[in-house]
């Protein structure tokens, strides 16, 4: 069974929801996720917010945050989360911004640098990650949404419904 199966799966069986928050993957997620059938039950809302200003105006992520840490960060992805939770009230909110190339990267964040965060309903912090991988721009962005596919599946397996 391949993870958005198993995802569609879990949270099905669960009665429960995700909603995603994405950037670098461009859709990506919300892609895999929804050529499952019966996603729509369980798959709510998904943002691609590209850009810092759709971060900030649809996910509400602070200015300042963004200056501080970049968009590339895991504050701003967890902030990214919260934001995506707040707007669809699913039980679980995930997201992933980060640097698929070939340009972009830099010393402290060379392209491959993915942040991903995953929350609860009640707005609780379930993990925060950052992963570095390697490849084409193509590459990077399948693997960045199995990375985040692989935390969620083993949070809804972990956690009690």
């Amino acid at each position: 069974m391949k993870l958005e199966e198993k995802i569609i799966h879990l949270l099905t069986q669960r009665k429960e929801t995700v909603s995603i928050a994405e950037s670098c993957t461009g859709g990506l997620i919300g892609q895999r996720l929804t050529s499952i059938p019966g996603a729509s039950k369980v798959f709510g809302f998904g943002v691609i917010s590209y850009s810092g200003q759709a971060k900030q105006k649809l996910l509400k992520v602070s200015p300042s945050l963004i200056k501080k840490h970049g968009e590339v960060s895991q504050k701003t992805a967890q902030a990214m989360a919260q934001g995506i939770q707040r707007l669809s009230k699913s039980d679980y909110a995930l997201s992933v911004t980060g640097i698929a190339g070939p340009e972009g990267g830099t010393t402290q964040k060379p392209v491959g640098t993915v942040c991903f965060s995953l929350i609860s309903e009640q707005g609780q912090h379930i993990k925060n990650k950052t992963l570095h991988f390697s490849g084409s721009r193509s590459q990077i962005r399948r693997k960045a949404s199995t990375a985040i596919f692989k935390i969620l599946v083993h949070t809804l397996k972990r956690r009690p419904s």
